[in-house]
């Protein structure tokens, strides 16, 4: 769970990060393709908590 603003700050800059390669997103085969969709899911279920 995300528990600080830095934690969710880096978790999105991170998403960003992986958003700037195509690849990542039509891509499943592609190494960030699963870290961009479990960051994103964590980051949208988190943005509450903060």
């Amino acid at each position: 769970m995300i528990k600080t603003e830095k934690e969710y700050k880096a978790i999105i800059e991170r998403i960003e990060e992986l958003l700037s390669n195509p690849e990542n997103i039509e891509n499943q085969d592609a190494k960030g393709y699963v870290e961009l969709n479990l960051l994103s899911d964590y980051e949208e279920t988190s943005e509450d908590c903060i």
